[in-house]
């Protein structure tokens, strides 16, 4: 097994301009929830999804969610009103990353990724991978920077998870090596994003080893996001005090679903058989805290979230916020560096600082887990 670091020039530029955008976040945090520009902005361009994925925490089995403020959500933005957005959006100088939903389905992402790339920002879209056979050319001309393709398994255990997908997924990521291939091009970088779950914890080996077969040379692991019970589940009186409209959702992980045991052995026979470090996770997890992260809704990680003073979430009608379904205001009834800067995300940033995380939060692949890092990766 052996996979290879995505370097390039962009890659390195971004993370550059990431370093020194965190390292004033990591030390220094106003007291009245003053914050510089994001570094990321999180595009949603639809919600739409083509897939019922088991662990998905929108649209999977044992989904709990909740929701306050206006009912449904506002229609998806027009093209001419994206175009627009992003140029209010440039000003942050910001790396761009496009998820859903389904970003592929979305008929205005070619708009939205010719207008970030004419501005020379980079851009990376996590897609389920199941139209990029349909789409690559287009997303190869277009100029990503890089295409994070879901995969959770050899072939069939990722078709137990998402459906009959896996060859259909190969098929795309073959397509986009062929275009790229042809047009002489080395982008877009192509990334297995794998989530860990109660379906494929023991196989995780198995399954980079059919992710090398497919040209993959970068693989993240994502830890499961979930709650631990119903009960830890609610929208907070604070959010509901500062907030547009708030859906949040998740799904409940039985006692038990995952043998940490089993899980742990597997992360070392991965460690053991990689030459380069370049299979991450997200959380990165120490492997003698796994228990703690799986079992113990009490383990003493640490209590914070940089996603206030980093991260700009935008919904596919224009709303805005830390987090996806925490929503604190809204585009064009306001343009985003009034949002950013506004007296709800500060309030929002000053509730992190007083009194850290919220309930809701505890095992969210975004929040801090240790002690804070500058941060230099590129989502």
């Amino acid at each position: 097994m052996f996979f290879q670091p995505h370097i390039s020039g962009a890659y390195i530029g971004e993370g550059i301009k990431r370093l020194g955008r965190n390292l004033l976040t990591t030390f220094y945090r106003s007291p009245n929830g003053w914050s510089p520009p994001p570094v990321l902005v999180v595009l949603r361009p639809t919600e739409r999804c083509n897939l019922s994925c088991k662990m998905c925490f929108d649209r999977g089995e044992n989904v709990v969610s909740e929701k306050w403020g206006k009912d449904g959500e506002s229609s998806e933005l027009s093209e001419p009103a994206w175009r627009l957005l992003i140029a209010e959006l440039a000003v942050f100088q910001p790396t761009f990353y496009i998820t859903g939903g389904e970003p592929l389905l979305s008929e205005k992402l070619l708009a939205i990724v010719s207008e970030i790339k004419s501005r020379g920002f980079y851009i990376s879209i996590n897609t389920n991978g199941t139209l990029l056979k349909k789409m690559a050319s287009d997303l190869v001309k277009a100029r990503v920077d890089k295409i994070i393709v879901s995969l959770d398994g050899p072939k069939d255990i990722h078709d137990s998870i998402r459906g009959d997908t896996f060859d259909s997924i190969a098929e795309g990521i073959a397509r986009l090596e062929a275009e790229k291939k042809r047009r002489r091009r080395s982008l877009p970088f192509i990334r297995a994003q794998c989530v860990i779950s109660p379906d494929n914890f023991h196989c995780i080996s198995a399954a980079l080893s059919e992710f090398e077969k497919l040209g993959l040379r970068e693989v993240r692991l994502q830890h499961l996001s979930f709650a631990f019970s119903r009960e830890d589940f609610y929208i907070d009186d604070f959010i509901e005090s500062v907030a547009l409209r708030a859906r949040i959702s998740t799904v409940i992980l039985p006692g038990e679903a995952i043998d940490v045991s089993v899980l742990r052995a597997q992360l070392l026979e991965i460690r053991q058989k990689q030459r380069l470090k370049v299979v991450r996770y997200e959380p990165e997890i120490k492997f003698d805290d796994l228990e703690g992260y799986y079992r113990d809704p009490d383990y003493g990680f640490t209590d914070f979230c940089f996603s206030p003073w980093r991260r700009l979430v935008v919904s596919p009608g224009g709303e805005m916020g830390p987090c996806p379904g925490i929503y604190l205001g809204k585009y064009p009834e306001t343009t985003p560096s009034r949002i950013w800067r506004g007296d709800a995300f500060r309030a929002f940033r000053r509730r992190i600082m007083e009194k850290g995380l919220f309930k809701h939060c505890i095992r969210c692949c975004h929040r801090e887990y240790y002690p804070p890092r500058i941060g230099l990766a590129i989502s």
